[in-house]
């Protein structure tokens, strides 16, 4: 991570703790999972692997992908229980660039009335922190396949780096949600010490009201949503599902992330 960040973020975190009508209001503890639902898919990356320890659902192993702009040099690099996500906003590229790996195909098929629950783990995000740059680590659940194209419908949240802040959004939603991160949270993350943090996405098309929720420590952020393209009685079914990293805005700049984990869980009676 940039020095200037880490310095600028440091003076503020001495300055300020946490208020703790933040943690009152704003911070919730996180379930270890909703209640009516089970774990039915899960990859750990042991020895960098791609293919799942769990696998109910009979999805195979993740697959790569990425925005397809040019010049952007996607990379998926496994390591030793992490696997690395990396790429490059090229000059020219007026699109978003990203990069992820994506549990699909015919499986993967959360139509309308489905409900189920993403969850992935992260650390070590590192990237540009001058102003007017942006880039985030990501969990989406979108149309297509591993293919991360830009026309796909898609529902996300987001750890994102802004300058030296950072901010949960929740994309793409009828009323906006995002939060940004007191600067002893976006220490917490992108400092010298960096912790890892949880995103999670509950999309629930059987009642319209979905939740994400980013973990980092003891400190939990949740909102309640209603994801604009998956509705229980209108929109296409999503058929790919896993972590991502994007830049938004960054010429010429790279940034990356490590993610720990990825999981899928379903209602309890399905399986």
């Amino acid at each position: 991570m940039a020095q200037a960040y880490t310095a600028r973020a440091r003076r503020s975190a001495s300055k300020h703790v946490v208020p703790a009508s933040l943690i009152l209001a704003g911070i919730v503890p996180l379930p270890a999972q909703a209640a009516d639902l089970q774990l039915v898919y899960l990859a750990n990356f042991h020895n960098g692997s791609l293919d799942p320890s769990v696998d109910k659902l009979r999805i195979g192993a993740l697959q790569k992908g990425d925005a397809e702009v040019p010049d952007s040099n996607p990379l998926v690099t496994p390591k030793d229980g992490v696997i690395e996500l990396k790429v490059t906003k090229p000059s020219d590229a007026s699109d978003l660039v990203s990069v992820g790996v994506f549990a699909t195909g015919p499986n993967v098929h959360f139509d309308q009335g489905s409900k189920f629950e993403i969850r992935a783990t992260f650390i070590k995000p590192t990237g540009p922190h001058n102003e007017g740059t942006v880039w985030a680590a990501a969990l989406s659940a979108r149309t297509g396949n591993n293919r991360d194209l830009a026309a796909e419908k898609r529902a996300n949240v987001t750890l994102q780096s802004r300058g030296a802040g950072c901010r949960m959004n929740v994309l793409i939603v009828d009323t906006p949600a995002r939060q940004d991160l007191e600067p002893a949270i976006c220490d917490m993350i992108f400092g010298a010490h960096p912790q890892p943090f949880t995103l999670d996405l509950i999309v629930d098309r059987t009642s319209d009201l979905s939740t994400a929720t980013l973990k980092v420590g003891s400190h939990v952020f949740e909102k309640k949503v209603s994801f604009t393209f998956f509705k229980k009685d209108s929109g296409p079914p999503i058929t790919a599902v896993g972590p991502a990293l994007a830049i938004n805005t960054a010429d010429h700049k790279t940034a990356s992330v490590l993610v720990r984990e990825f999981r899928i869980l379903t209602p309890k009676s399905e399986h």
